[in-house]
């Protein structure tokens, strides 16, 4: 887990238990399904569970796409380089978790 003030500046924090989890190969690439409309093909994104979770918000590309009740979103799909991370509010600390960076491709 890293905590910051700006996605650019990341700072070693007291847990390494929080993480973003992709179905991303090994290269962090993903290539779209042309038998896939482009409004249903989505990237699924998930942290590991978090005893007391509140919310999860998820930033791509340092703006913040979603915010969830869950540990799970679905992405939709845009080409080029991207980066996801997310802060975690739960129960057991007044400040977020902030994740580790993913950096991803989509052709």
């Amino acid at each position: 887990m890293r905590n910051s003030r700006a996605p650019t500046e990341r700072k070693e924090a007291w847990r390494a238990d929080f993480d973003v989890a992709t179905d991303l190969p090994q290269l962090h690439q993903v290539a779209q399904d042309p038998r896939i409309p482009p409004e249903l093909e989505a990237l699924p994104m998930q942290v590991a569970a978090v005893p007391g979770l509140r919310r999860v918000d998820w930033y791509i590309d340092g703006k913040q796409m979603s915010s969830t009740t869950v540990g799970h979103y679905a992405w939709p799909l845009v080409r080029g380089s991207h980066e996801v991370y997310t802060r975690i509010w739960d129960d057991a600390a007044g400040e977020p978790h902030e994740t580790n960076l993913v950096r991803f491709h989509v052709h």
